[in-house]
């Protein structure tokens, strides 16, 4: 599941994008400068989000190195955890 998205942020760069602007600078961009700035409008609307996570692993037969020397995992070695990330 992902939460966070940040909609609004993504519409306003959209809409400053696409809004005519009558300055000099505005008239020399070419195709690719404004595909830049919505490529990066949208890695940072997608990066805005977060993700949750949950996972269960079973690490029967998974060999370690602990303090004491190597060990193995024997049954049940079922480990799990939940996790909120960021999108990178």
């Amino acid at each position: 599941m992902s939460s966070g998205l940040n909609k609004g942020k993504l519409i306003d760069e959209l809409t400053v994008i696409f809004t005519p602007d009558a300055s000099e600078k505005a008239k020399s961009l070419t195709p690719k400068q404004v595909a830049e700035k919505m490529a990066t409008a949208i890695e940072n609307y997608i990066k805005s989000g977060k993700v949750e996570t949950s996972v269960i692993v079973d690490l029967t037969g998974q060999q370690f190195t602990t303090s004491a020397g190597p060990a193995t995992a024997v049954p049940p070695s079922i480990v799990s955890g939940d996790g909120i990330g960021e999108i990178k």
